[in-house]
């Protein structure tokens, strides 16, 4: 993710590429699919995380003597050079910071936590699958349907409402 896809005044993010690291080597290359290409809203404890993140930043360039960020610069880039830096480096130093501030949650499970927390709080399957980039619901409902709790009661309310009961 770079900082020109991050628009902290109005709280979304562009995602328009991925990391990939085969053996030693690190790209950047597009989604698998083209639903994986797309903007979200961001909360606001995430604003506000990235928006110290990113003067925590520019602090240290200006220490450094290197100036602003260029626009295209990766916002979780080598904290040295800027340039992508390995997912088991980000993961480690996440870990260090995740038992501040998360307790412990790994990396790798941040994703499936942002999708069981939306769909634990009611948000429909529609509207988490495009924020995770499923092309299709199914895959959603799959991988999340155990989050999903059954609830009939609101079923039975939503037929005497349509029946005008």
């Amino acid at each position: 993710m770079r900082w020109s896809d991050v628009d902290l005044d109005h709280a979304r993010l562009t995602i328009s590429q991925a990391l990939e690291e085969v053996g030693t080597m690190i790209t950047i290359k597009p989604p698998k699919t083209s639903a994986g290409v797309r903007t979200i809203s961001l909360p606001v404890v995430a604003v506000e995380a990235l928006r110290e993140h990113k003067r925590q930043v520019l602090e240290q360039r200006l220490a450094l003597g290197q100036g602003k960020l260029p626009p295209d610069a990766l916002v979780f880039g080598d904290p040295f050079t800027g340039e992508p830096q390995s997912p088991r480096a980000f993961a480690k130093r996440w870990s260090r910071v995740s038992r501040r501030i998360a307790s412990g949650v790994r990396c790798h499970s941040l994703r499936h936590l942002h999708a069981s927390l939306l769909v634990h709080s009611g948000v429909d399957l529609a509207t988490v699958a495009a924020r995770l980039g499923h092309a299709a619901i199914d895959v959603t409902l799959r991988t999340y349907t155990h989050q999903v709790t059954p609830d009939d009661r609101h079923a039975a309310d939503a037929l005497d409402q349509a029946l005008g009961q």
